[in-house]
């Protein structure tokens, strides 16, 4: 705030709380959920898993004193 007075800017709106779907439909003109051909409401059938979210990492890496590198 202090930087904004000091260039004479206003300062910034307060963020208005709205859904995911709202934004969706101002920013990319899409209604989430709404058939593009028929306008009627879609329902979920089926969830499919992510199948790019990593489960789990390797474990660290320990540095030896002659500088090599091995897995504990």
């Amino acid at each position: 705030m202090l930087i904004r007075k000091s260039l004479g800017i206003k300062p910034a709106p307060a963020p208005k709380d709205k859904k995911w779907q709202e934004i969706a439909l101002e920013r990319m003109g899409i209604k989430p959920g709404i058939c593009k051909c028929c306008g009627g409401k879609m329902k979920t059938i089926k969830s499919l898993p992510n199948m790019f979210r990593l489960k789990g990492r390797d474990p660290p890496l320990k540095i030896k004193s002659n500088e090599q590198w091995t897995i504990i």
